[in-house]
Order: C-alpha cells, then sequence, then structure tokens
C-alpha cells in the first residue's frame, strides 16, 4: 500500500481562518466609523469657534441686529444671515454640518443638523451681542458639558447643553 501524504489545509482550518479575518474587519470598522464622527464633531467645533468670532469681530465694529437670519425667536439657519459687514460670508464660506442635514438644529433635536442661530433670550432676533449657536455633536468632547448631543455656544463663547436658551 502507498502512503499518500496530503498537503493543504482542512476545512476547519479555512473556517477558522475566515471567521479571524471577519473579525479583524468589523473591528476596522468600528474604529473608522468611530474616528470619522470624532473628525466630523472636530469640524463642528472649528465652525462654531469661527462664526462666533466673526459675529464677536462685528459687533465690535458694527453691532447691532444680524440680518436675514431673523425668526422671531426661532432657530434659523446660519447660512440665511447676510449682515451686517463679515457676516455675509457665513453662506459663502459654507457652514454647513458635515453630515448635510436639512434640519435646523433646535431644541429637541436628537440628530445632526445644520447650525441653528437665534436670540439668546428666545425672543426677539439674534444681535450681534446676543446670539445662540446651536450645533450637534456625535461624539464626547473635552471641555463640552454633558458628552454628545444638541450643544449651543452663547455669546460669551460658553458651551452648554441643548438649545433652550434662558427662558
Amino acid at each position: 500500500m502507498i502512503n499518500k501524504k496530503r498537503s493543504g489545509f482542512t476545512l476547519i482550518e479555512l473556517l477558522i481562518v475566515i471567521v479571524i479575518l471577519s473579525l479583524m474587519a468589523v473591528v476596522t470598522i468600528v474604529i473608522l466609523n468611530e474616528a470619522r464622527a470624532r473628525a466630523r464633531d472636530s469640524r463642528r467645533l472649528s465652525d462654531i469657534k469661527q462664526l462666533s468670532k466673526t459675529i464677536e469681530m462685528e459687533d465690535a465694529a458694527n453691532p447691532g441686529p444680524l440680518t436675514g437670519c431673523v425668526g422671531g425667536g426661532t432657530d434659523q439657519d446660519v447660512r440665511n444671515c447676510t449682515g451686517p459687514g463679515d457676516i455675509k460670508q457665513f453662506k459663502t464660506r459654507n457652514f454647513t454640518d458635515p453630515l448635510n442635514s436639512s434640519t435646523i438644529c433646535a431644541a429637541g433635536v436628537t440628530q445632526s443638523c445644520q447650525y441653528g442661530i437665534r436670540n439668546a433670550a428666545g425672543t426677539g432676533n439674534p444681535l450681534t451681542n446676543n446670539y445662540e449657536i446651536c450645533f450637534f455633536l456625535e461624539t464626547p468632547v473635552t471641555g463640552i458639558p454633558n458628552g454628545a448631543g444638541l450643544k449651543r455656544v452663547v455669546t460669551d463663547g460658553t458651551y452648554a447643553d441643548d438649545c433652550i436658551g434662558s427662558y
């Protein structure tokens, strides 16, 4: 009788390798999705800081109401602001949420939304010295209270939870 030696892998060995590769792929996808969410949040915070600084500079040079983004106490898309002065760049600089949602950030929103602006007191139109910009974070960020979710920055640059204003 001739003894033939088989070379190669058994079915069990191949299945084990496939399972291990599948697990590695799943872990990689989860890590990449978390990194993408953190990158989007970094862009959001950068946009909000730029918006806030532009309004502060405009308040020093030309204080008054923000035109175009008016709504009588309701949240408006910051891209609709047309003045005064450099505020009009909000539209041209493409201050848009990275996920490009059509929903405006306002109280009660539970998902990604476009940056909303209104008067911080909740009445009247936003002013260069009295505004609140609402935005949504997907992940907890150091220095922003209470982790992810709907957030706001007010006239003095302070971050707070939700978009509830002071009323």
